[in-house]
């Protein structure tokens, strides 16, 4: 539903932020739900999507750096995706985190339009209005997004604690509540693919001896990539758990178009730049990227696809979704193919 095209650039980078999903809840009162962690409320009946409190660093352009933001986001969808500014407010007046009658001190919206709002599933309009805190530096940051395609909403409440401005408060919880519904797709539905790319078959989730049998087929594999192979001998051992993704492309993709979209999405997902990049072989291009708080790393390889009788051509990309404190310290950080 979350188009990945929706994130600013001024991503944060998470020192002790905790997100979980599935709807965890501490109280309930006339319809209104406090969530665990965050301690924000959403209504009662809503699926939840992430709910995080801790500290970022953030990476806004205008914000001096390493300026720590103390958070706390709350990011869910309402049920028949129709909640209101209105039904929103008053439900957190009625919580006190906002006065009655309230109004925004800053607001900003997104809007998808023309032919491209229905044609393309990553459209999405956003709007988001930002209310004074309970402190001079504290701001509380409410939006909605809505997929133009499927008319699915999800909403976002963010309250940001730090020397920024209300400006900044916007970019700053936008990119948050973004990264935070991306993730949570990411868990649920799996990673992220071109458009158009399909499974070739279902994940598959390994552990324990399976890791040694994985690692010795990829070593004897005739036709994988010697980035794969070389990656793989040192993170696969580090391992606790790897999901298995294979994909096929709708046509072939490039080194240069797949490095920049795997580079884009990570970036939006809070990987950032890849700690390890083999594009030693063309049309073989191998990406390592570490997920936030050393929960392990994900690496993405493709090669072009075995022939389908009556499909052209295509490339097959792997990827593998590693768990793990994974050092890769010994990786090369870039090889690329001999001039």
């Amino acid at each position: 539903m979350i188009g990945r095209s929706v994130v600013f650039r001024a991503l944060i980078c998470v020192v002790t932020l905790l997100a979980t999903s599935g709807g965890a809840v501490w109280a309930v009162d006339g319809g209104a739900v406090q969530a665990k962690k965050s301690e924000l409320f959403h209504p009662s009946d809503a699926k939840i999507w992430a709910d995080a409190a801790g500290a970022v660093v953030s990476s806004l352009p205008d914000v001096p750096r390493n300026t720590v933001l103390q958070v706390r986001a709350l990011v869910f969808q309402p049920k028949g995706d129709n909640l209101t500014w209105s039904e929103l407010t008053q439900m957190l007046a009625q919580k006190g985190a906002l006065r009655a009658g309230q109004k925004p001190v800053f607001s900003a919206a997104k809007l998808a339009t023309g032919e491209a709002a229905t044609a393309d599933p990553e459209a999405n309009t956003e709007e988001t209005n930002v209310y004074a805190g309970r402190t001079p530096d504290e701001f509380v940051v409410l939006g909605f997004i809505r997929n133009q395609r499927s008319q699915h909403q999800i909403a976002y409440e963010v309250v940001l604690k730090g020397p920024i401005s209300a400006v900044q408060a916007t970019a700053q919880g936008r990119s948050l509540s973004t990264m935070l519904a991306l993730t949570y797709k990411f868990n649920t539905s799996g990673p992220p693919r071109p458009q158009g790319a399909v499974p070739t078959g279902p994940s598959r989730s390994l552990a324990g001896q399976q890791l040694r049998l994985l690692l010795e087929s990829i070593e004897k594999s005739p036709t994988l990539a010697r980035g794969v192979k070389s990656t793989a001998r040192v993170v696969i051992p580090q391992a606790t758990k790897v999901e298995l993704w294979n994909f096929r492309t709708l046509q072939p993709f490039n080194d240069a178009m797949l490095v920049s979209f795997y580079m884009n999405e990570a970036v939006k997902l809070g990987w950032g730049t890849p700690v390890s990049r083999d594009e030693s072989q063309p049309n073989r291009p191998t990406l390592l990227f570490q997920r936030p708080n050393e929960t392990g790393v994900v690496m993405v390889s493709a090669e072009p696809a075995p022939p389908v009788p009556g499909s052209g051509s295509a490339t097959l990309i792997s990827i593998l979704v590693i768990d793990g404190k994974i050092n890769t310290g010994t990786l090369a950080p870039v090889t690329r193919r001999p001039e």
